[in-house]
């Protein structure tokens, strides 16, 4: 297998944000074909070996755009990995979700159900989106405040 990771052990936690697109026009750009669409790494793939590098208790956290996430919450719920929280992505307040984080585990539970808004109304990032990001971007407050 292509996908096979080589395993260093068994991890507490594991992040993903893996290409995505399913069955949707693709770029000219391979690289950037290459990163944004699930040929490049099948969610199949990506579940069968979250599993094997996670330990008992393990999470295993990735984002997706909403018709994504539905379709890999039943893939791996097939390989008996679940939901724990689950956070709906909103562009802005009064836009649909487009995007969903997960957390799944190896204990099907509830998941717990939380929203996250990127920007206010006014185009500038919500304080929610500034204190969960502000350790990955350079100078995002002062982006902000020039807006």
């Amino acid at each position: 297998d292509d996908h096979q990771v080589l395993s260093l052990g068994r991890f507490d936690l594991i992040v993903s944000n893996p290409p995505f697109f399913i069955d949707s026009m693709k770029s000219p750009f391979n690289q950037r074909n290459k990163a944004r669409h699930s040929d490049s790494l099948p969610f199949e793939t990506l579940i069968k070996n979250a599993i094997r590098l996670l330990n008992d208790h393990g999470k295993f956290c990735l984002i997706l755009p909403t018709r994504e996430a539905e379709v890999f919450t039943t893939l791996a719920a097939r390989q008996q990995l679940f939901p724990e929280k689950i956070c709906d992505i909103f562009p802005y307040p009064d836009s649909p979700f487009n995007r969903k984080m997960i957390s799944f585990q190896r204990q099907q539970v509830s998941p717990h159900h939380e929203s996250l808004y990127i920007r206010n109304h006014d185009r500038s990032y919500s304080n929610e989106y500034l204190m969960l990001t502000k350790d990955f971007y350079l100078n995002l407050e002062e982006q902000q405040q020039k807006q």
